[in-house]
Parts: structure tokens; sequence; C-alpha cells
């Protein structure tokens, strides 16, 4: 199945508050993320936290999360990573 099918059904599982959509979510991007992060700071530690911030974001707005979440995730870590309230 195309990846972003799959990324559409699991945006409008995320907006209808199903966890265990989040969490095929999280664990799908969490590595990819965390490596984008560390490419920028340098500390695996804080990268990581950066992250799991951008993943609580996510799961705050459920409900008016929009498709692409590949976009979506980046910009919402950068503003993480960048102090940005977003």
């Amino acid at each position: 199945m195309d990846a972003s099918i799959v990324d559409k059904d699991l945006i409008e599982r995320i907006n209808k508050g199903e966890e265990k959509a989040f969490e095929v979510l999280y664990n799908s991007y969490f590595v990819y993320l965390c490596a984008c992060a560390n490419s920028y700071i340098f500390n695996p530690v804080e990268a990581q936290d950066i992250v799991n911030e951008t993943f609580a974001k996510i799961w705050y707005r459920r409900g008016e999360l929009s498709f692409p979440i590949h976009a979506y995730l980046s910009s919402t870590y950068k503003c993480n990573f960048l102090g940005a309230d977003n």
C-alpha cells in the first residue's frame, strides 16, 4: 500500500482520537525525526526531547491535523528546535 495512503488514514484516525494510530505514527517517524534534529544540534538526548515535544503537540492538536503529515511533523519539530511557539 502507498505510504501516503497509510499516512492519510493514520491522520484521519488520530483526528478521531485513536491512540493506536498515534502509536503507529510515532513509531514510523521517531527515528527519522531524531536523526534530523540531531544533525542540527549534535546532542541525541536533546534531539529525542525535541521530537517527543513534537509528538506531544501532535496528540494535543488531534482533531485539527492535516495531510501530508510528513510536512507537518517536519515544521513542528523545527519550530520546537527553534523554540517557537507553534
